[in-house]
């Protein structure tokens, strides 16, 4: 079975804020709002993901 890769399990996944997180190969996304999908959520589609 394929894992699904997501933002919150991806090493450029930062915190901005409490619940907010940001990649940080696309500044000023918002990928996690309120520690659920944000905005830009899987804006790379998997392509930027790296292992924490």
């Amino acid at each position: 079975m394929k894992e699904i890769k997501q933002c919150k399990d991806c090493g450029n996944c930062l915190p901005i804020r409490e619940g907010d997180f940001t990649c940080s190969e696309h500044p000023g996304s918002v990928v996690l709002e309120d520690y659920g999908p944000g905005e830009d959520f899987l804006i790379c589609n998997g392509k930027d993901f790296t292992e924490k």
